[in-house]
């Protein structure tokens, strides 16, 4: 596992190809967006399951289960073809920090072979960290069939 800030070359076809350097500033970023999501992860699941088994529907949780992990497979993949079709590399901000690295892969498809865990792992706990910030911001009542569906599905979503 590598923290360090490093400049990538490719490999093969495309060895003069080099991804964007990186700020000294982003590694502390991923890895305070990868301890909030793992926090927020496990609140919302210690919320979720203790309600689930405290209100006898803990028999929920394989279906619920099920479709929050076929929705993240399925907006994954919506997410990805949004960033390949539409989005700039040359945006401000936005393309050198998320879209450029994001992109990597089709210049490079070995690239994400020499990244450490924060860089691999940091931007993908950006809308994570957003959404379960609002869900836990909200605070709805668990007792609630349908909050407690909807928060489950949003934990194995997550």
């Amino acid at each position: 596992m590598s923290f360090v800030v490093t400049e990538h070359t490719a490999s093969g076809a495309d060895r003069g190809a080099r991804t964007p350097r990186r700020a000294p500033w982003q590694p502390v970023a991923e890895l305070v967006l990868i301890a909030a999501a793992v926090a927020l992860i496990g609140g919302l699941g210690h919320r979720v399951l203790g309600a689930m088994f405290l209100s006898g529907t803990w028999w929920m949780l394989p279906v619920c289960a099920s479709v929050g992990v076929l929705l993240a497979d399925f907006s994954s993949g919506a997410v990805h073809w949004l960033g390949d079709s539409f989005l700039r590399e040359d945006s401000a901000v936005v393309g050198p920090l998320l879209i450029a690295p994001f992109r990597e892969h089709h210049r490079d498809p070995e690239g994400i072979t020499r990244h450490g865990f924060l860089e691999l792992h940091g931007n993908s706990c950006i809308p994570i960290v957003a959404v379960l910030g609002v869900a836990f911001s909200v605070g709805p009542d668990l007792a609630s069939p349908g909050w407690l569906v909807a928060h489950t599905l949003l934990l194995f979503f997550a």
